[in-house]
């Protein structure tokens, strides 16, 4: 229904109020790419892409006054209300990943964090940025040094609490503050399935006995169909799947 049509296929797409966020293209060498920005279907604005910049985004974020871009090597930030381009946010690179990619697409904010975005990497670390300062705040380190690549980030509704999925199979939930692990669901093996998306019912209903208390997530693997419904009390059990 959208008009007009990206030129490309779209990569990534953000709702946020009224409007529709949608990242295209910089999907081969030499091609062109771009953000759209549509309300009721209809394209209003585009994002001033910095120059040089070449990389497919795999995922966008709006939150406050910052739109957020993640590609594979770099961070986008703009201004969300002039939609200019504001700074790019450049990891340092793992040893063990020479020059391929840094970011896995996974980023979330999280509620009383200002500024602030947090960036799941392909060597297990969670970046953790300031887009207004431009600073790399902390490296959340993996749970183990087997745990592979960050699969899934989602804030818990716990503050600085925050789900972590990696490519071995292994979920864990952290606390921010103080970088311990609070709760670990699946410890991971090269053989189990890795969690693709994670989510929080936010009602303070489902998990308990009676199903009258707060606690309730669920899971998804893209590579088993899966979805797995945890209740977090007592040290955390999967309910059903």
């Amino acid at each position: 229904i959208s008009r007009p049509q990206t030129p490309d296929i779209i990569t990534a797409t953000f709702a946020w109020q009224d409007r529709i966020f949608a990242a295209w293209g910089n999907l081969r060498p030499g091609s062109e790419g771009g953000i759209w920005v549509f309300k009721r279907g209809k394209k209003i604005a585009s994002l001033e892409l910095p120059a040089g910049f070449s990389e497919p985004i795999e995922r966008l974020l709006v939150f406050g006054t910052w739109i957020v871009g993640c590609s594979s090597r770099c961070i986008q930030v703009w201004k969300n209300a002039s939609y200019q381009h504001y700074t790019t946010l450049r990891p340092q690179h793992a040893s063990n990943l020479s020059d391929g990619p840094v970011y896995t697409g996974q980023i979330c904010n999280m509620p009383t964090y200002l500024n602030k975005v947090f960036v799941g990497r392909c060597d297990g670390k969670v970046d953790i940025w300031n887009v207004k300062t431009g600073r790399l705040v902390y490296s959340m380190l993996p749970v183990s040094a087997h745990a592979g690549a960050v699969t899934a980030l989602q804030p818990t509704p716990a503050l600085s609490l925050i789900a972590i999925a990696y490519k071995s199979g292994a979920l864990s939930i952290c606390n921010v503050e103080t970088c311990e692990l609070v709760m670990s669901l699946r410890a991971g093996s090269p053989q189990m399935d890795c969690i693709t998306s994670l989510a929080f019912r936010q009602d303070g209903l489902g998990a308990g006995e009676h199903g009258r208390t707060a606690g309730m997530m669920a899971t998804g693997s893209v590579e088993s169909g899966d979805v797995t419904i945890w209740d977090l009390n007592n040290g955390g059990r999967a309910m059903g799947v």
